[in-house]
């Protein structure tokens, strides 16, 4: 979810008169217009045309399918500069050189991407508890440039269905859970940021054990062995 004053590039565009306006606002005024207005006229955001690895392509307009009001959360920021910044929720995604990554695991000197390119992350910090809001995309790749940082659309229903499951799991098999991630992450900061993570929900992580271990991170009697 995006902070309420996030700026967007917007297309509105109203079919009876064929006409289209292009001007900039925030997630929380789109938010107010696509509640009015919605159902009359159509809006649309600036985002890449495709998304290839390592290659973003050239800008587009999407249409917007909605925009959801998701209440006051924890935010954190992330920054390029001084002026080049934005606040979303934690698991908010924003692309990398070569992957989406949530808010909270990005780090210093990552190379995230932006409407003039990649840029070097120059930090992350808490933002404090914010209004949010997210967007629906109707079209590929569901991603959209916000305060001019590549960003990711909410696909909202899934991501609650998906949250919903990730906090089963690791509330009833957290040492599992833990294992699943530290196998599925190729970031070394964000390994780092899994191991921290097992030392406060209190999993004993052990090194190679000839006995125990396995090519990959391994659980046995709630203890993970490298």
């Amino acid at each position: 979810c995006l902070a309420e004053n996030t700026l967007l590039d917007v297309k509105i565009e109203d079919d009876e008169f064929d006409e289209a306006e292009f001007k900039k606002m925030t997630v929380s005024e789109l938010n107010q217009d696509w509640n009015r207005y919605g159902s009359m006229i159509s809006f649309y955001v600036k985002g890449p045309e495709w998304i290839k690895g390592t290659k973003v392509g050239p800008d587009t307009w999407h249409e917007v399918k909605a925009v959801h009001d998701n209440g006051i959360q924890d935010t954190v920021r992330i920054w390029t500069d001084s002026n080049t910044y934005i606040d979303a929720t934690l698991d908010h995604k924003h692309r990398l050189s070569k992957t989406w990554k949530e808010a909270y695991r990005i780090h210093q000197n990552d190379q995230i991407w932006t409407d003039e390119g990649k840029l070097t992350v120059a930090g992350r910090r808490f933002a404090g508890k914010q209004q949010t809001y997210d967007l629906e995309l109707e079209t590929e790749p569901h991603a959209f440039y916000a305060n001019g940082f590549l960003t990711h659309n909410s696909h909202s229903v899934a991501y609650s269905r998906l949250s919903y499951v990730t906090a089963y799991l690791k509330y009833y098999y957290p040492a599992e859970f833990m294992t699943a991630l530290l196998n599925n992450e190729k970031d070394a900061n964000s390994t780092a940021d899994y191991l921290s993570e097992c030392k406060r929900l209190g999993i004993e992580v052990r090194t190679p054990d000839a006995n125990n271990s396995d090519i990959k991170y391994t659980v046995k009697d709630n203890i993970v062995y490298m």
